[in-house]
């Protein structure tokens, strides 16, 4: 079983963000500095989620700004944005950036979608988005082809950009963390890796039964996870029990449920404040304590 720890980017920083007083200025400099910090302390990557700036120029200005060893996880609402030009945009970013790209699948809510134009309700998301992502795997492995489907009508799709090759394997990998049943029907048939919450493994294991799914299949790994803050921002893992509602997540590679076959992994994406130059390479231990995220010593 292979072991992932992402950070958590966001332009609202701070001690507790969450509260305008508890945030700190935060510009273009600041979030490089932040990314090359998660990076040189061995974290894979960051979760770039759907906050106050749109995750394609952050994720750029990122990736810029840092080597391959750092994979930004781009946060995306399926239908905002055309498959087709979407898996352009993707093939676009992996070309310029070394092959680092990684989509976590956001189905959003009724109301935002509304404000961009978009008029599905829950159950109908997921069917646009299992349709969504089915294009945008084939587009992003390098395919040109037809599809007419309920919610789109290509035709020669990626014909415009088939010299656009593919850089990492298969097609761009998509995360993807939710707990109804419509949602773990598109996960188990789309997402190449099941994003949960740092809870007990029983807890998302039953969303799967009860999908009728049957469970990923995955190497077991005790305890859980919390990317943790100090007071100055800095990234830090200490050891103690694991506080209840510990808001931080962890990943599972998924593999096929009816085929054991592959290997499984595990990530982890800490959902803390943000990272300065100074602490410690990060562990994954059998437990984490976390203090600001979780509000508990």
């Amino acid at each position: 079983m292979a072991t992932e720890v992402l950070w958590y980017i966001i332009p609202r920083e701070g001690a507790y963000p969450w509260e305008p007083a508890g945030r700190r200025p935060v510009d273009l400099g600041y979030l490089a500095q932040l990314a090359g910090t998660v990076e040189r302390l061995g974290y894979s990557g960051a979760l770039l989620a759907t906050d106050l700036y749109d995750v394609w120029p952050l994720g750029s200005a990122l990736a810029a700004s840092t080597s391959t060893r750092f994979k930004p996880l781009l946060a995306v609402h399926p239908g905002l944005i055309p498959p087709t030009l979407l898996a352009k945009m993707a093939l676009s970013f992996d070309t310029l950036f070394g092959g680092r790209l990684r989509f976590n699948v956001v189905n959003g809510s009724t109301k935002t979608l509304q404000e961009y134009g978009l008029h599905v309700e829950h159950d109908e998301r997921y069917e646009l988005s299992a349709e969504y992502w089915s294009i945008v795997k084939r587009l992003t492995a390098g395919e040109v082809f037809d599809h007419k489907g309920r919610f789109y009508d290509l035709k020669n799709a990626g014909a415009s950009f088939r010299e656009l090759k593919p850089v990492q394997d298969s097609h761009i990998p998509l995360w993807f963390g939710g707990s109804s049943d419509p949602g773990i029907e598109m996960a188990a048939e789309h997402v190449d890796v099941f994003l949960t919450w740092g809870e007990p493994r029983t807890c998302w294991r039953r969303s799967w039964r009860r999908s009728g799914r049957g469970p990923p299949r995955t190497a077991a790994r005790s305890g859980s996870g919390c990317g943790c803050t100090s007071s100055s921002g800095t990234p830090r893992t200490r050891p103690g029990p694991r506080p209840t509602g510990c808001s931080t997540s962890r990943a599972t590679r998924r593999t096929p449920v009816s085929s054991a076959t592959g290997r499984a992994r595990t990530g982890w994406a800490g959902s803390g404040s943000s990272a300065s130059t100074a602490g410690r390479s990060p562990r994954a231990p059998a437990s984490w304590r976390c203090t600001r995220t979780c509000g508990r010593a």
